[in-house]
């Protein structure tokens, strides 16, 4: 029995439609995800770019992910030390945890410093990358920051011209491309996030379906970016101001999952917020078929706009008021009263959808308790079914609130106990969050700079220094560890912004 056999690799391939099987190219790629096969297929981006890699005839691209063969691709069983590159797609903060365990596996040193010529370029992207890469400075050889589709191929070219050349030399050359920052050549170089041409790009959907995949659905990208400019969220502030697809292209991808007969999964930061969606809706429906959205604002939820999303066979929507609070709402830069959330649910409720989960934080640098909860669920919970989800706020870089420390781990346990006892009588469909020690990881991996080596390297960090790290605060006037990435926002505006979030003039 061989190894794709024994790993379980064939099953997730027999369960596929859609990859690649290339078995030469004169430039083979890892594309890793750090994470399990069923999310990172059910990913757009990681799709994409694995289709746009092989489409290149001189390139060979294998997936890999933590489960299943952790250290070998998917599609041959290669371990990873023998491809030329491999190249990471990091979505999360705690992702940077996985990648030293993969590279160990895999037969990779995992210290650029510890790599020789003979060993693979190891390269990162994805939206992590563009907010803050410093923590994996001493792990990934070269950081893509910027959209793929916007030139990123042409890093995979230069690696392959510069085959044969000392790893030095290679790095060198890579370092000249914009968008690729090479810490071992320039560390200190600043670098403005590359994007796409968004609006007209014909074909931005799923390229396998896969039965392993976390939600088995044809996935359309609708929309980048976002112009709402909450606070607290890096959307706006790291991707720029919404972008939104020509709706003739979108309606081309979804006229093509529906002829494979599969749901369709609309993509993007603020979907209803596309000025042609109800004609998208609309477009779906008139050829029978079904689609979903990740969440929904609450100003989009009109009662023809709600009508559509039930007749396209949605049953649930996610909304974030994120605080029960209306005075802290609007300190966020969500300015709607608690009587526009209602009133969104009782338009979902009439209009025939089941349940609503709507998803809270708690732990805001200018909140102290969690007064108002039990009273906005229950008058919640008299109009339709909910279920609740409370996590902690994580501050990220690059946002107006970038400067603020996460609360300590004390705190958050009692603000959560506080808001779990306000509702604990309550009829509510399910009540959960992420935990409070996970949170704490994040936010002291999402605003360290090389500090956290040693625990990127050990693929762990204790609780201890995950508070310390995650609590601490910033002056004005401190040099950011993430300062190096150009988003488009300057640092002035997003500490003005910050000052309207305190009452500051």
């Amino acid at each position: 029995m061989g190894w794709k056999e024994e790993s379980g690799n064939k099953t997730f391939l027999e369960g596929e439609v859609g990859s690649f099987s290339k078995k030469f190219g004169d430039l083979s790629i890892a594309l890793v995800y750090p994470g399990n096969y069923s999310a990172g297929m059910s990913g757009l981006g990681f799709q994409k770019i694995y289709r746009e890699l092989n489409l290149v005839d001189i390139f060979r691209c294998e997936r890999a992910f933590t489960f299943p063969s952790k250290g070998y691709s998917l599609e041959r069983a290669e371990r990873l030390c023998f491809f030329d590159v491999v190249s990471f797609s990091v979505c999360f903060e705690l992702q940077y945890l996985k990648i030293a365990e993969i590279l160990k596996s895999g037969g990779i040193p995992v210290s650029v410093n510890d790599r020789g010529d003979r060993d693979p370029i190891v390269t990162a992207g994805g939206i992590c990358m563009f907010m803050n890469p410093v923590p994996l400075y001493d792990i990934v050889d070269v950081f893509w920051i910027g959209e793929f589709e916007s030139k990123g191929l042409e890093l995979y070219h230069e690696l392959l011209k510069s085959k044969g050349l000392s790893r030095g030399e290679r790095l060198k050359r890579v370092s000249e491309i914009p968008g690729c920052l090479v810490p071992s050549v320039n560390d200190k170089k600043k670098y403005e996030i590359i994007r796409a041409g968004f609006e007209n790009m014909e074909s931005s959907c799923s390229s396998i379906i896969s039965d392993g995949a976390q939600f088995k659905m044809w996935l359309v990208e609708v929309s980048r970016g976002c112009s709402w400019g909450c606070r607290f969220c890096a959307v706006k502030w790291v991707c720029g101001a919404a972008r939104y697809r020509d709706k003739k292209f979108i309606l081309a991808d979804i006229r093509e999952g529906l002829s494979r007969g599969l749901k369709i999964g609309l993509v993007g930061p603020s979907i209803l917020d596309h000025p042609y969606i109800e004609e998208i809706c609309e477009g779906i429906i008139r050829i029978n078929g079904e689609f979903s959205i990740s969440s929904a604002r609450v100003e989009r939820l009109t009662e023809n706009l709600v009508s559509l999303l039930v007749s396209g066979g949605i049953r649930q929507i996610t909304i974030a008021p994120e605080t029960a609070d209306c005075a802290a709402r609007k300190k966020l830069n969500k300015k709607f009263e608690d009587e526009k959330v209602f009133n969104a649910l009782n338009i979902c409720s009439q209009a025939g959808i089941e349940s609503v989960k709507l998803y809270f934080m708690y732990g805001f640098p200018f909140e102290e308790d969690a007064a108002g909860f039990g009273d906005f669920i229950s008058k919640a919970g008299k109009i339709i079914n909910i279920s609740v989800s409370c996590s902690p706020f994580v501050p990220k870089p690059h946002t107006p609130l970038q400067w603020n420390g996460m609360r300590s781990k004390t705190k958050l346990k009692a603000l959560f106990n506080e808001i779990k006892s306000s509702v604990k009588s309550l009829r509510i469909k399910d009540f959960g969050g992420e935990d409070i020690k996970s949170s704490l990881v994040q936010g002291a991996l999402s605003r360290s700079g090389r500090e956290v080596f040693h625990a990127v390297m050990a693929g762990r960090m204790s609780s201890k220094e995950a508070e310390a790290l995650a609590t601490r605060e910033y002056e004005f006037e401190y040099a950011l560890p993430w300062d190096s990435i150009i988003t488009g926002c300057d640092k002035g505006l997003l500490w003005k912004e910050r000052g309207k979030a305190f009452g500051e003039k």
